[in-house]
């Protein structure tokens, strides 16, 4: 089966303050299939946000390729990657960015109508999947009104709402208490699951790490899969 996300000899390398080149990411190499969920753990500063962020189509490479769905992202124009990202990748991070001037239920339809999807069918199909996440009844609050935990709920149910081939998660349960770590932790995972949907996902969360497919560990700016009983027992 043709891998979903292939990444190959990725490199990113920053300039300093002084002038100097820092590599952070060093000949990544990677695939992802078709709902599969992939962790990935490292320590902070190793470069796992700036992974994501390329293979969100949200920072460029320095070198190598990026190809989701048979389109290389070095041949698209910044167009070309807003029509990625609106239409086949949903986005969840460590602080929800819902747009706070907006409630629940139009935060999640939004990306619908941006897509062109009419507002009823937009409106219906935020309702559904705010009611599967468990804000049935905090539809109309906006996020200022909500608690953590539901925020996160809210920007779970948005970045699945247009039925992305791929979710890109950096640190989803990182900004929640204990509680809601794992409420959140396990409904992520159950709707993607079911929606079938890839996942590639940041996080120092050992209950999600056990949960992967695949556990890799970003380590001197290279890819290293590792056995997620090793990683939850060593490093978290």
């Amino acid at each position: 089966m043709t891998p979903l996300l292939e990444v190959s000899g990725l490199r990113k390398t920053y300039r300093g303050g002084d002038g100097a080149l820092l590599e952070v990411l060093n000949s990544i190499d990677i695939t992802v299939r078709r709902g599969e969920i992939v962790a990935i753990v490292g320590a902070s500063g190793s470069g796992k946000s700036s992974l994501l962020h390329i293979l969100g189509a949200l920072d460029e490479a320095s070198a190598g390729d990026v190809i989701l769905e048979g389109r290389k992202y070095s041949e698209l124009d910044e167009q070309g990657k807003a029509h990625i990202r609106a239409r086949s990748i949903g986005f969840v991070f460590q602080f929800h960015h819902l747009l706070r001037e907006f409630s629940a239920l139009e935060n999640v339809t939004m990306p619908q109508l941006i897509n062109g999807v009419d507002l009823t069918t937009a409106s219906s199909r935020a309702e559904e999947l705010l009611a599967t996440v468990g804000l049935a009844g905090r539809m109309t609050h906006r996020p200022g009104e909500l608690s953590g935990g539901e925020q996160q709920r809210c920007a779970v149910a948005r970045a699945l709402v247009n039925d992305p081939k791929i979710v890109l998660a950096d640190e989803p349960t990182g900004n929640l208490d204990f509680a809601n770590v794992k409420q959140v932790g396990n409904m992520f995972f159950d709707l993607a699951r079911e929606l079938e949907t890839a996942v590639v996902l940041v996080t120092h969360n050992p209950e999600m790490v056990e949960r992967a497919d695949r556990v890799f560990s970003l380590e001197n700016g290279r890819l290293v899969q590792v056995d997620a009983r090793e990683v939850t027992r060593n490093e978290m």
